[in-house]
């Protein structure tokens, strides 16, 4: 909305942020990520999605209540799909499928558990890296 606000299924509309806790296992601690009114494009109680600015790129983040999955995407400031990340070959990816708890929704705060797999694919759409518990698996595509 031009305005900066999300609208929320109810039909209310919302100018406040968004915390979003993300716990790992792993972890002393829960990360924490806020999105201003500005960024935040659905909050409900079947979805939260989020677009934020990164210096050049723009993080798409979408997390639902009935499924086992978050999404993020990463776009130029132009809307084209780009790479982030690392600086060796193949470490550069522009969608993270992270498998994790069903987001729960209290408030303006989302929480959701992450379940240590992720499904990491490139720019082109076609290479991808799966990681689970720490461990990887590369494929590119077949010429």
């Amino acid at each position: 909305m031009a305005s900066g606000r999300s609208r929320m299924d109810d039909g209310q509309v919302t100018g406040s942020r968004v915390r979003d806790f993300d716990f790992h296992p792993d972890e002393d601690k829960v990360r924490v990520f806020e999105t201003g009114s500005a960024g935040v494009l659905r909050f409900s109680g079947d979805a939260y999605v989020s677009a934020g600015r990164y210096g050049d790129v723009v993080l798409w983040h979408y997390a639902f209540a009935r499924h086992w999955f978050k999404v993020n995407l990463t776009t130029s400031l132009s809307g084209q799909i780009v790479g982030t990340g690392g600086d060796e070959p193949g470490s550069r990816f522009a969608v993270n499928c992270d498998i994790a708890t069903p987001m729960r929704r209290h408030g303006d705060a989302v929480y959701a558990v992450d379940l240590f797999t992720d499904v990491l694919v490139q720019a082109d759409g076609v290479s991808y890296q799966v990681c689970a518990w720490m461990n990887s698996i590369r494929r590119a595509p077949s010429n």
